[in-house]
This record gives structure tokens, C-alpha cells and sequence, in this order.
């Protein structure tokens, strides 16, 4: 779990948001509380995924 945060993470600040976003969603399917959320919903304004159902 928190190696997917932590692969995001690297992934985000190399700029490959699509990614970042796959090990986001990942790391909170596993962990809900894993803290990554605000992240998730950053990069889902920067048009990258649909919006939350």
C-alpha cells in the first residue's frame, strides 16, 4: 500500500500524471485511509479521469 503511495508519489514529480493516478487509486483501493485522496482529486482537475461517480 504505501509503496503504491510512494510510486505515485515519484511518478507525479517526474510529471507522469497518468501513472501517479493508476498508483493512487490502487493504493487507496487497498487503504482508504492511506492519504491520498486530495491527490487523486488534484490530478482528476487536471482532466486526467473522469470525475467520482
Amino acid at each position: 500500500m504505501l509503496g503504491l503511495r510512494l510510486k505515485g508519489e515519484v511518478l507525479e514529480s517526474m510529471g507522469d500524471l497518468e501513472r501517479a493516478l493508476e498508483n493512487y487509486n490502487k493504493a487507496l483501493a487497498l487503504n482508504s485511509k492511506i492519504g491520498v485522496k486530495r491527490r487523486i482529486d488534484r490530478l482528476r482537475k487536471t482532466g486526467l479521469a473522469p470525475p467520482k461517480r
